[in-house]
C-alpha cells in the first residue's frame, strides 16, 4: 500500500496538472451529451466504452484528473455515470459539492449509480462482534476495535462517513428525487449498469460492505 505521505506528495505534484488536463478536456473534447461517465477506474476496473477517470497516473485511464477538483464536463451532458467505493476518499469540504456537480452533468433521465463504504453496517458488525466481517486491509489488527477503526479510516485514506440516511440526504440536497437502494453486484438496469457490475465484489450480501444507490435526473 502506498504510503500516506507518498500520495500526499504525489497529488501535491501532480495536482496542478490533473487540474489543467481537466480543463483542457473540458473545453476542448468533452461531448456535449452522451457520455457515459466511470469515476474512479483504478488498476483493474476499467469500463469499455465509458470515459474512465482516475487521479492514478498508473492507472488504466481515458483521463488523468482528480475528483478533488470540480468535475470536467459539460452540464446535461452525461448519460450514465458510475463510481464504486471512490466518494468517501475525498475531501470532507469536497463530498457534498461533487453530488451537486454529478447532478449538473447528468442529463434529464440520465442515470448515476453511486458506491461507498457503509458504515451503518459497520456499526451492525461491531455490535455484533462479527470479526470475520471484517478484514485486515490496509493493515492487519486481531482485536475488534482495531479492525473497526481499520475499516472505518481505512489507515488515514478515508476522509468521510456515510450510512444510507445521508447518501440520501446529500443527494436530495443535489437536487435528485428518485434515489433507489440496490445491492453490490446486482441493478435493476442492466442495460446501462450491467458492465459495471461484473466487476462488483462483496463478501458478505447480507450484510453488505457497501452503500449502492441508483439515482435519475428527473
Amino acid at each position: 500500500m502506498v504510503k500516506h505521505w507518498q500520495r500526499k506528495f504525489f497529488y501535491s505534484l501532480f495536482g496542478p496538472v490533473m487540474w489543467i488536463n481537466g480543463k483542457i478536456y473540458k473545453y476542448t473534447r468533452a461531448p456535449k451529451k452522451g457520455l457515459k461517465v466511470h469515476l474512479g477506474s483504478g488498476y483493474r476496473c476499467y469500463l469499455d466504452g465509458w470515459l474512465n477517470v482516475d487521479a492514478n497516473i498508473t492507472a488504466k485511464i481515458d483521463l488523468f484528473a482528480n475528483l478533488a477538483y470540480s468535475l470536467p464536463f459539460h452540464k446535461n451532458s452525461v448519460s450514465a455515470l458510475y463510481t464504486f467505493n471512490v466518494l468517501q476518499h475525498l475531501p470532507y469540504s469536497r463530498v457534498e459539492p461533487i453530488f451537486k456537480e454529478i447532478y449538473s452533468c447528468l442529463e434529464p433521465g440520465g442515470y448515476a449509480r453511486i458506491s461507498v463504504v457503509n458504515w451503518g453496517n459497520a456499526a451492525i458488525a461491531y455490535t455484533e462482534n462479527r470479526v470475520d466481517w471484517f478484514g485486515v486491509w490496509p493493515l492487519a489488527y486481531e482485536s475488534l476495535g482495531g479492525k473497526f477503526v481499520n475499516f472505518l479510516l481505512c489507515a488515514g485514506e478515508v476522509k468521510h462517513g456515510f450510512d444510507f440516511g445521508l447518501l440520501s440526504e446529500l443527494l436530495v440536497r443535489a437536487g435528485f428525487t428518485d434515489i433507489t437502494e440496490s445491492k453490490p453486484c446486482e441493478t435493476p438496469l442492466p442495460d446501462v449498469f450491467g458492465k459495471a457490475v461484473e466487476m462488483e465484489h462483496e463478501g458478505c450480501p447480507d450484510l453488505p460492505h457497501q452503500i449502492v444507490v441508483e439515482v435519475r435526473k428527473p
